[in-house]
């Protein structure tokens, strides 16, 4: 049920905090114990199809990352690893509705915590997403993604539709200091736009002092 696995996997990223690197009492063996408990639980009860009223409130206040496309047919699981410093190492997969109607997994090893997903119109007849996530390079040294999904038949497979200067790509991204952040809400720095079927993101300019890059109000799109 969905109490019971949010039950579990909140006890168990509870452990993985208490044993990981962040804190005093780290254990590399009960760490690997516990995050070996999560995927157990969390991959297993992904599988249902009933997973998907699931909201995990309690997995949420221990560092769970759930984020859901409004049409719902593709949702994001991410959390920490509790195995950095400054640096932060995170783990996920991804949970999606095949068009026979099944819930399948796909493991995501971007190393990124979930921030979004934006339903994206591709002008054709297979669904598409935009998955946004958030990397913590160091204390100052982050970065934000976009990777472009869709659903054919009973895959979900990345979308090379971005047509760059360069080259075409299903995946946009950028580094930054936080000490240039301008808005309070430093997860959405991505924005998509449904009329226009536009996504945009922040002009980031050189750091003179050798940094990530500072963010400005101006914006690609």
């Amino acid at each position: 049920s969905c109490r019971q696995a949010d039950a579990d996997t909140a006890r168990t990223l509870a452990q993985m905090r208490h044993w990981g690197s962040y804190n005093d009492q780290y254990d590399e063996a009960k760490l690997a114990a516990a995050t070996q408990n999560l995927h157990t639980t969390l991959y297993s009860y992904a599988r249902e199809p009933s997973s998907w009223q699931c909201t995990f409130p309690l997995s949420a206040k221990e560092g769970l990352s759930v984020v859901t496309a409004a049409d719902r047919r593709l949702r994001a699981y991410s959390w920490d690893l509790m195995t950095g410093g400054t640096m932060h190492f995170f783990n996920g997969f991804l949970q999606y509705r095949a068009d026979d109607g099944s819930t399948r997994i796909l493991n995501n090893d971007s190393n990124s915590d979930a921030v979004a997903i934006f339903n994206a119109d591709l002008g054709g007849k297979h669904p598409g997403y935009w998955l946004v996530e958030y990397t913590i390079g160091s204390t100052r040294d982050h970065a934000q993604s976009a990777t472009l999904y869709q659903i054919s038949g009973n895959r979900l497979v990345r979308a090379k539709l971005v047509q760059t200067q360069s080259r075409r790509t299903d995946h946009l991204s950028f580094n930054y200091d936080t000490r240039s952040l301008q808005d309070s809400d430093t997860l959405k720095l991505f924005r998509y736009d449904p009329p226009s079927r536009t996504l945009s993101f922040p002009v980031v300019l050189p750091d003179p002092e050798g940094g990530s890059g500072i963010l400005t109000d101006k914006r690609i799109r």
